[in-house]
C-alpha cells in the first residue's frame, strides 16, 4: 500500500398473518406524477431464512407498482426479511440490498453478516425479479444449454446461436405472462429501496450492498431520500462503470496486483519472478493445445478462452486465508510450465460443473442462483446502451482468448434478444450525495479496480475508501480473515463522520506456498 489510511480514506467536508402498513403520501419522482402507497405484508419465513441466524427473524412482502408511471397497473411483491436485534437498541435499522445484480440472496452469508453487526435490525430486500420476490425472472431456457457451454469454445457459432435463442425464449415467455421487462432496471429498483423505508416508517436507516447492486443504492441516493443516514458498499460499481471495459482493465489489474503481492514475498518472488507473464503463457499454452478434462463426471473443454475466464472467476472468489489463495502463484506457474498441470487445471476449472450458463468470467458471483432476466433487464436497459463497445477490439490487442471472451463475448449478443427500452442517459450520471459512504475496495478484485472506486466517489464529499491489499470481490460478513479484528464497518456505522481504520487490511501481506493446487 502507499499512503496512510488517513490519506487513502477519501473524506470531504465532512405470518400468513397479514399486517399491512401503508406509507403516507408516497410518490415517485416529481409531484405531478401519479401517487401510490406501497404496502408491507407479513408472512411466514422460508426455512432457509429462519435457519440463517440465531436471531429472531421475520419476513414479508413489499408491494409496489411494476411500473411507477402506471401505479394502478400490475403490482409486484418484493421479498423482505427482518433480523431482529438481540437486545433493545437505538441503532438505525440497516437495509441490505444484496450482492450482485440478478443474484438471489445467499442466506448463509446474510445471517453471518447480521451476526457480525453491532446490534441493529437488519432488513434484507430481494431486488425485483430475484429470489423469493414475485415475479422471479429466472430463465430455465438459458440453463438448459449449460451442458453445451462445457464442451464447446465460447465463440462457437452454434453455441452462441443457442444462447441467443434461449435468451429470446425466456424473454418471450415472461412477456407472454404479462411482465414488463423494461420495469426491472436500476431506477425502479432504487425506488423500491426508498419505498421499503417509507412503508415500514423508518425514521433513520442505513444501507449495505456489494458489487453491482451498488448501482441500485446510488440510484436511491440520487433522490436524497428522507432518513438515509449512512451507506456501506463492497467493491462498488458506479452508475457509469462499464463492465465490458472493466473485463479487460480490472482483470489485468488483478493479475498485476497478484504479481506484486508475490514479488513482495521473498520466496514467491524467487520461485515465480514474472507471474503476469506466466498467466499469458498459460493462456497461450491452452490456446495452442486445448485439452478436455473430466470433473465430477462432466467433460469440460479447456482452451485459452476458458482458462482466462475461469482464472478471472477464481481471482474474484478467493479469500486471503484460503489454501487456494496461498497456492495461486504456484498454480499459475504450473498451468504455464508444468509437464502435467492436470490437478492445477482441475482446481481452476471445477466451478464449470455447477455454475450458471455463461457466468464464470463474466459475472462476479457464480456460486449461487442467477436470476438471468433480472440481470438482462438491468444490463440492456441501464448499462450496455452506454458501454464503450467500439473500444473492446483494441483492448484485446489481437489476443484470441481476450477477444473471444470479452471483445466479442456472449453478453454482446444478449440485448438483441432481450428487447427492453434503453434508459435515459441520466442513469449514468455521477452520483452526488452528502450521505456518509464507506466503500471497501479489494485491490485483487478482477471486476472493479480500486481506481474506478476512487474516481467514483468524487461526488461524495463524505465518502471514504478502504482498500484491501490482499482482498478480492469481498463477501459481506465480518471482516474477512486474517483481519477479523478490524472492525471498521461497525466503527463507521456507530459514527459515520469519523475516519474508519483498517490497518490490518492495509498492511496485510500473504505468505504464498511454493506448491500448486
Amino acid at each position: 500500500m502507499t499512503r496512510s489510511i488517513a490519506h487513502d480514506v477519501r473524506r470531504g467536508m465532512l405470518a400468513a398473518t397479514a399486517i399491512t402498513l401503508l406509507a403516507t403520501g408516497c410518490t415517485f419522482g416529481a409531484s405531478s406524477k401519479p401517487s401510490y402507497s406501497p404496502t408491507f405484508t407479513a408472512v411466514d419465513c422460508p426455512a432457509e431464512v429462519r435457519m440463517s441466524t440465531t436471531r429472531e427473524t421475520k419476513c414479508g412482502y413489499l408491494t409496489v407498482p411494476e411500473d411507477r408511471s402506471d401505479p394502478s397497473g400490475r403490482q409486484i411483491r418484493l421479498f423482505v426479511f427482518r433480523v431482529e436485534p438481540d437486545i433493545p437498541t437505538t441503532a438505525a435499522p440497516l437495509v441490505y440490498v444484496g450482492n450482485d445484480l440478478g443474484t438471489s440472496f445467499d442466506y448463509r452469508l446474510t445471517g453471518f453478516m447480521a451476526n457480525n453487526l453491532d446490534g441493529p435490525e437488519v432488513l434484507g430486500l430481494e431486488a425485483r425479479g430475484t429470489g423469493y420476490s414475485e415475479p422471479n425472472l429466472s430463465c430455465p431456457e438459458v440453463e438448459a444449454i449449460a451442458p453445451e457451454t462445457a464442451t464447446a469454445p465460447v465463440d462457437d457459432p452454434g453455441l452462441r446461436q443457442a444462447f441467443v435463442a434461449s435468451v429470446k425464449a425466456c424473454h418471450d415467455r415472461l412477456v407472454g405472462q404479462g411482465v414488463d421487462l423494461s420495469a426491472y432496471g436500476i431506477e425502479e429498483a432504487g425506488a423500491d429501496v426508498i419505498d421499503l423505508a417509507q412503508a415500514l416508517g423508518l425514521k433513520q436507516w442505513d444501507v449495505i450492498s456489494k458489487g453491482s447492486t451498488s448501482r441500485i443504492v446510488f440510484q436511491a441516493m440520487q433522490t436524497n431520500p428522507s432518513g438515509l443516514r449512512a451507506v456501506v458498499l463492497y467493491n462498488a460499481e458506479f452508475p457509469d462503470t462499464d463492465p465490458f471495459v472493466q473485463a479487460f482493465q480490472s482483470t489485468r489489474a488483478s493479475i498485476d496486483h497478484l504479481a506484486s503481492l508475490c514479488n513482495a514475498d521473498a520466496r514467491c518472488s524467487r520461485s515465480f519472478p514474472d507471474l503476469a507473464r506466466a498467466v499469458d503463457e498459460a493462456i497461450h499454452r491452452f490456446d495452442r493445445h486445448p485439452v478436455t478434462v473430466r470433473i465430477a463426471g462432466v467433460r469440460v473443454l479447456v482452451d485459452g478462452s476458458r482458462l482466462l475466464g475461469d482464472l478471472r472467476n477464481f481471482l474474484a472468489d478467493i479469500h486471503p486465508d484460503s489454501l487456494a489463495y496461498l497456492h495461486l502463484p504456484a498454480t499459475v506457474d504450473a498451468l504455464a510450465h508444468a509437464k502435467d498441470p492436470s490437478s492445477s487445471l482441475a482446481a481452476i476449472v471445477s466451478p464449470e460443473v455447477t455454475a450458471p450458463t455463461f457466468c464464470l468470467g463474466y459475472l462476479p458471483t457464480c456460486s449461487g442462483v442467477l436470476n438471468h432476466g433480472a440481470y438482462y433487464s438491468a444490463l440492456c436497459r441501464d448499462i450496455a446502451p452506454f458501454a464503450h463497445l467500439d473500444s473492446l477490439a483494441g483492448l484485446a490487442a489481437g489476443n484470441r482468448a481476450w477477444a473471444s471472451d470479452y471483445a466479442n463475448g456472449p453478453y454482446r449478443d444478449v440485448c438483441g434478444a432481450w428487447d427492453v427500452a434503453p434508459a435515459d442517459r441520466s442513469i449514468t450520471t455521477t452520483v452526488a450525495s452528502d450521505v456518509p459512504t464507506l466503500v471497501y475496495s479489494g485491490e485483487l478484485d478482477p471486476f472493479v479496480t480500486t481506481q474506478v472506486v476512487r474516481d467514483g466517489i468524487e461526488g461524495l464529499p463524505n465518502g471514504f475508501i478502504l482498500p484491501g491489499a490482499a482482498q478480492s470481490h469481498w463477501v459481506n460478513g465480518g471482516q474477512p480473515p486474517p483481519c477479523a479484528n478490524d472492525d471498521s464497518r461497525n466503527q463507521f456505522l456507530a459514527d459515520p463522520t469519523a475516519v474508519p481504520t483498517a490497518r490490518c487490511q492495509e498492511r496485510f501481506q500473504p505468505r504464498f506456498a511454493s506448491s500448486p493446487l
